[in-house]
């Protein structure tokens, strides 16, 4: 049994000392007094590129401060946000946290309903919000018990415009008295999980302050530095590690114009980003754009540049030493991402297949992990520190506890630290249930190594347990179906055994049509839906071979669509445990 279960680190990894802690709006009002004409904001606006100083940004935010005094709100209310990311965004965030309100995040994907019970669970008094989803706010105000005001970017004339509020602001006093502490209640974040059932996890300054004191002291990131800014800022990854963090160190943030490869790849270029935050999926499609850019280049050009990528490997396999810097440099400046010093990857697990794929490049693409409860960073790799195959280690102010760990060290990742969340708004009975001896339970599986470095291995409620009491890791299995060209994506789902005892496995899985097509078309066939449904099911007996016999699937059913998500690119799996309710494994 190992001996580092438990892990409070006198890091290894620092870079600089941690800062002294104060509120959010007081440790950004340093930076403006430091800087008040650096860049903090910028963005594409009709092919120009569109910028806001640090002192610009600080006037909007005190007079939008101003206005919602004005108007009668202020510190114990809960003021939303329901916008696309934008400048407007920013300021009213820190707007709402200066006068010593909570802010509300919400989803730009959340739907209706949704977010009618957001604002009912949290007593939202006034949301800040754009055009696209202001049409869809009035129709739920309606429905909601109370007034919620309503104030829209995007308009410019009425009473309910941004721009009059901030006119509206523009001179007068802000008293001293509103002013939060760090104790005060910062954010209420309601999570888009796995498990169906969103919670207001409750943030105070303090907790998202000394996450980014945390993280602060093992990245290297400080005046000069462009982040690019793809994920929604509702996101506790974007808004903690994205926003806050850079605008506390003095950064500049470019907001990317879409998710499309081409355009954030034309944002690396234009923007001189040098950091960059983003999910797996993200970075996934991102690489492909890259090779398809190589794989468009002369013959003669794509085979050297195959020679090299090999040569990288080769000598990274043998000496440790990663080539790809210094070979690649010129194919980075051509696609305009030779400044790019740190890519970051949170929401869910990289593949090391995937981060290796971008060293061997050039590109310092590395994993951390960290959930919103925990504001949200609780380990990251770093320079100079990397494991792909882990999610790093623990940074400073956290300590990490595996518990109940079976013979091979792995158990539930619990941790403690001033980053984790004071509990779930309204909901007592979660927060004590996610509490054990002054630990959180992640939810999570893991283990940490003699070095520190922490590996997640799963959830702890999508462990599929058979009759013989092997635990089953669904996202193992996922991995290697997904391996087959002809599986798009699977979901295994555990199946209850005809004893009663146990679980089996069954599959949805989602068929790669590209590639059946393509492959059927070559034979000169056409393909049946009782041709498909037998190609489907041998392609997942033929992955499962390479498996412990435990762990092959037993059912297979086609699902003809991709599977619901949440903003982060996880499966909802709540959606479709029911799908084999009537089946069983055996």
């Amino acid at each position: 049994m190992p001996e580092y279960l438990t892990y409070s680190p006198e890091p290894d990894h620092t870079v600089r000392p941690p800062f002294n802690l104060d509120t959010l709006p007081g440790l950004i009002a340093q930076t403006v007094r430091r800087q008040p004409d650096g860049i903090a904001l910028q963005w594409r606006e009709d092919d120009q590129l569109k910028r806001i100083t640090y002192g610009q940004l600080w006037s909007r935010v005190e007079a939008l401060v101003r206005a919602l005094l004005a108007n009668g709100l202020g510190p114990e209310d809960h003021l939303g946000i329901w916008s696309e990311n934008r400048w407007e965004w920013v300021v009213a965030y820190l707007a709402i946290l200066r006068t010593g309100a909570t802010v509300v995040p919400l989803d730009a994907l959340q739907k209706p309903h949704e977010i009618r019970h957001i604002l009912v669970d949290a007593g939202v008094r006034l949301i800040f919000t754009s055009h696209k989803f202001a049409d869809s706010l009035l129709e739920i105000a309606e429905r909601i018990p109370g007034e919620v005001r309503l104030v829209s970017f995007d308009e410019k004339e009425d009473s309910l415009g941004f721009a009059p509020w901030l006119k509206q602001g523009m001179s007068g006093d802000i008293p001293d008295k509103i002013r939060p502490d760090l104790s005060a209640s910062a954010a209420i974040i309601y999570t888009s999980g796995t498990t169906g059932f969103a919670k207001g996890v409750l943030l105070t300054h303090r907790n998202i302050a000394s996450n980014i004191a945390g993280f602060y002291q093992v990245l290297d990131f400080q005046t000069g530095d462009v982040f690019l800014s793809v994920l929604p800022l509702h996101h506790t990854f974007e808004c903690t590690v994205g926003m806050l963090g850079p605008l506390i160190a003095g950064c500049t943030i470019h907001y990317a114009r879409s998710l499309k490869s081409r355009d954030i790849i034309d944002d690396l270029a234009v923007g001189g980003i040098t950091i960059m935050l983003g999910v797996p999926l993200l970075f996934d499609k991102l690489l492909d754009a890259i090779n398809r850019g190589i794989d468009n280049q002369s013959w003669h050009r794509r085979a050297l540049l195959k020679t090299m990528r090999q040569a990288v490997r080769v000598v990274k396999r043998a000496t440790g030493a990663n080539l790809g810097t210094a070979a690649f440099r010129a194919l980075r400046i051509k696609a305009g991402m030779g400044k790019i010093r740190l890519m970051i990857s949170g929401g869910a697990a990289l593949p090391a297949s995937i981060a290796e794929s971008y060293n061997e490049l050039g590109f310092p693409l590395m994993q951390g992990y960290g959930l919103t409860e925990t504001s949200p960073v609780l380990a990251t790799n770093t320079p100079g520190h990397t494991k792909h195959t882990s999610v790093g280690k623990v940074i400073p102010g956290v300590s990490v506890r595996i518990d109940n760990p079976d013979t091979g060290g792995i158990g539930e990742i619990m941790a403690k630290g001033d980053c984790v969340m004071v509990g779930y708004y309204k909901n007592e009975a979660a927060t004590k249930s996610t509490f054990r001896d002054g630990w959180f339970a992640t939810g999570d599986t893991g283990w940490l190594d003699k070095e520190g470095y922490l590996t997640i291995a799963g959830r702890v409620k999508e462990i599929i347990v058979t009759g013989a009491g092997k635990n089953i890791n669904p996202e193992e299995v996922e991995a290697e179906l997904n391996k087959s060209s002809y599986i798009l994506e699977s979901l295994v789902i555990g199946i209850p055994s005809r004893s009663g005892v146990g679980e089996g496995l069954g599959a949805l899985v989602v068929p790669n049509y590209e590639a059946i097509d393509q492959s059927a078309e070559a034979r000169g066939v056409t393909m049946t839906p009782k041709e498909l449904d037998q190609l489907i099911h041998d392609e997942v007996r033929d992955r499962c071979r390479d498996l412990p016999k435990y762990k092959h699937v037993k059912k297979v059913r086609l699902h003809m669509e991709e599977f619901q998500r949440t903003s982060t690119g996880k499966i909802k799996r709540f959606l479709y445990r029911g799908q084999f309710a009537s089946i069983s494994a055996e």
